[in-house]
């Protein structure tokens, strides 16, 4: 996994990427339409420290989006937005088998035991629900990663990569 370091001391380390990601619901996955045009849509999502995986059940179209360019991006950022925290991720998109549901059944309970919870839903029923319409798998292998924690700003400081805050002075923050 390549991490482009572009926001240098701001980049997150690998603890603090796994705490980012185990905090985060999901994220935005945009994959290429026929005529090469993106489109995303919001997925839940594991992530096992090296690649992520995605379900998505199988009359959605980001399977045939997958299948016929593998090509895809996802992006999660903090909330709220300020201090501001992201991910970006490029990969590749490989299906996976699923035979019994593993991976499906970790992505669809990974953040959401609370919500069965308080609304007093059988989590068992609901994902033979989920899983009866079909579910396809891809792993997105990263090729490259980029993060970044505007915690880590020092007092005063500023980023020049294009990350502003609402309190920077240079020329053009804040219009």
């Amino acid at each position: 996994m390549d991490d482009s370091g572009k926001y240098g001391e701001c980049a997150m380390t690998r603890q603090e990427l796994r705490q980012f990601l185990a905090d985060t619901d999901v994220v935005m996955l945009a994959s290429l339409r026929k005529d090469g045009a993106p489109f995303v849509v919001p997925v839940g999502f594991d992530f096992d420290g090296d690649s992520f995986f995605v379900t998505v059940a199988l009359d959605h179209g980001a399977r045939y989006r997958l299948r016929r360019d593998p090509r895809v991006s996802l992006a999660a950022g903090s909330h709220p937005a300020f201090p501001t925290k992201f991910v970006v991720v490029e990969g590749v998109a490989e299906e996976e088998p699923d035979p019994d549901h593993v991976v499906s059944r970790r992505i669809l309970f990974r953040k959401s035991e609370e919500m069965f919870a308080r609304l007093s839903v059988d989590r068992e029923r609901f994902f033979a629900q989920w899983i009866s319409v079909g579910r396809v798998v891809f792993r997105i292998r990263v090729t490259q990663l980029t993060t970044f924690d505007g915690t880590k700003l020092p007092k005063g400081g500023k980023h020049a990569a294009g990350t502003r805050l609402p309190t920077d002075t240079t020329r053009g923050a804040g219009r």
